[in-house]
């Protein structure tokens, strides 16, 4: 859900609180998709090379450093478009991070490989149910409480998430014995 508010709402809370132009408010969006692709990569690579493919330690980790970038938000927000931009783009590297390790690599190291896609379906639907209630969720939030406490709501929801992966902290990933030919050979009726 964070990933859809901050894609589809920096624009309008941008312009709304630092009233930018449409056009610096778009390339701040830019700039969370540019960096958001780096850090799925810096994510995976991150936790192979440094924390022996332990995916959990890594995500809580990130998800807990955007957690405390969106309660600096409102505040950076008040340095001006660069300052902005840097944060967005952080926010992108964090965002998209966690997204590759919980969506992929997660899954696909913690459920038998027979049924993986049927484990990455369902937390890509879960995804989806997440971003077909952002607009609802940010709409109400910003009308309530204000653009700048939106950033609270990122706050609670990284925790939460935070809160969710820490307790696999040292679960490594699942050792594959690829001489089981259930692994590659297709199921028949």
């Amino acid at each position: 859900m964070t990933r859809y508010a901050l894609l589809f709402w920096l624009p309008p809370y941008l312009i709304q609180t630092t009233h930018l132009s449409n056009n610096r408010a778009e390339s701040a969006v830019t700039l969370f998709e540019l960096f958001g692709f780096a850090g799925a990569l810096f994510s995976v690579h991150l936790s192979t090379r440094y924390f022996n493919s332990r995916r959990y330690p890594v995500a809580a980790t990130l998800l807990f450093g955007l957690g405390f970038l969106a309660l600096l938000q409102p505040l950076i927000a008040s340095l001006g478009w660069w300052a902005s931009a840097a944060s967005i783009c952080t926010m992108g590297v964090l965002v998209y991070a966690v997204d590759a390790l919980m969506v992929s690599v997660a899954v696909l190291e913690s459920v038998p490989l027979v049924c993986s896609a049927r484990a990455i379906a369902a937390v890509n639907g879960a995804g989806s149910v997440g971003q077909m209630f952002s607009p609802l969720l940010v709409t109400w939030f910003a009308h309530h409480f204000g653009w700048d406490n939106i950033f609270n709501l990122f706050l609670v929801t990284s925790l939460i998430a935070a809160a969710i992966v820490a307790p696999r902290w040292n679960d490594g990933p699942r050792e594959l014995d690829i001489s089981d030919n259930s692994l590659t050979q297709p199921r028949t009726a």
